[in-house]
């Protein structure tokens, strides 16, 4: 393998001090860094695992006798006119039912109105 002028890349050859062509001086050849021996690769150690995981059966539990289903009602109501809506859960109180739950029907001006028998 052959080397180059560093400035003007013309071929010199290997005992040449400076270029033939344009004067540069050789540049110094790179010392070789001495090759290190391999380091011996330590054999892989197991992966400890964890203890497998035993599920104990869940208790068992007696559940209460279900509750006689209470009345409800349902109602949709327009949200437009408070006072309306009032005497409207008035009403319903006085018959006895009690407001659970109002929830507003997306964009318009309604809700669903949820009572049950107080």
């Amino acid at each position: 393998m052959g080397k180059f002028c560093m400035k003007c890349g013309s071929p010199m050859q290997e005992d040449h001090k400076f270029c033939l062509n344009c004067g540069t001086p050789a540049a110094p050849a790179a010392p070789v860094a001495p090759v290190a021996a391999p380091q011996p690769v330590p054999a892989p150690q197991p992966i400890p695992q964890p203890a497998p995981v035993v599920e104990a059966p869940a208790p068992v539990v007696e559940a209460p006798a279900p509750a006689e289903p209470k009345d409800c009602v349902v109602v949709i109501a327009d949200l437009k006119d408070a006072a309306e809506l009032e005497d409207m859960a008035n009403a319903k109180y006085a018959e006895g039912y009690r407001l659970v739950a109002a929830v507003p029907n997306g964009t318009s001006n309604k809700a669903t109105l949820f009572f049950e028998k107080k």
